[in-house]
């Protein structure tokens, strides 16, 4: 995304203190063409290691299902991070 068009969007709706790059792509995509890269990306396995991809994976889906209906973020956050053990 450019920078000219993140700010066109306001930045990131800072009441998401989680999926807040979902929120972002949803108004992408109601103002401008909206395409994927693909490129390889690095993230930390720590969450992985801890709770397994199981885990995870199931606490990614309830956050996921939790936006889609709309619930309040903090209350995604906190179930998400109820879901998963941390170091």
């Amino acid at each position: 995304m450019t920078r000219a068009l993140f700010e066109k969007l306001g930045g990131f709706n800072e009441r998401f203190v989680i999926m807040e790059d979902f929120e972002i792509i949803q108004r992408i995509r109601k103002t401008a063409n909206f395409l994927l890269v693909p490129q390889d990306v690095i993230v930390s396995a720590r969450k992985y290691e801890t709770n397994g991809w199981l885990r995870v994976q199931l606490a990614n889906l309830t956050a996921f299902t939790m936006f889609f209906l709309k619930l309040p973020p903090p209350r995604i956050a906190r179930t998400y991070k109820a879901l998963l053990n941390y170091r």
